[in-house]
């Protein structure tokens, strides 16, 4: 099994995640979920320690998302886009850097 299966195994993430590696406008990394799938995409610009720890925080959000649909039948995001707290200190962003840092020292990418 590959580190980000084992880490998709962690976070108890059910549906299908696809990891895309290439430019990401304006962030390092990236949380989409369509079709049923969630799509992480990393920017290509980071090394290896970076690219990992963007996938933990990305990761992370896959894990909100599926929380969050489950309590209430749509995807985080929706509730997200109308928290006017600031980036940085709302909810999923502080878990998300939460989990990211308690993974920091298992590497998603060998």
């Amino acid at each position: 099994m590959s580190a980000i299966a084992e880490a998709v195994e962690e976070l108890e993430i059910e549906q299908t995640v696809y990891v895309w590696i290439g430019p990401v406008k304006g962030a390092l990394g990236k949380h989409d979920y369509k079709d049923g799938m969630h799509v992480v995409s990393i920017s290509h610009a980071l090394n290896a320690d970076t690219v990992s720890l963007a996938l933990w925080h990305e990761l992370a959000h896959c894990m909100q998302s599926e929380r969050h649909m489950k309590a209430s039948g749509f995807d985080f995001k929706k509730s997200y886009s109308f928290n006017n707290v600031i980036y940085n200190l709302n909810e999923y962003e502080r878990e998300a850097n939460k989990i990211m840092y308690l993974n920091r020292e298992k590497s998603l990418i060998k």
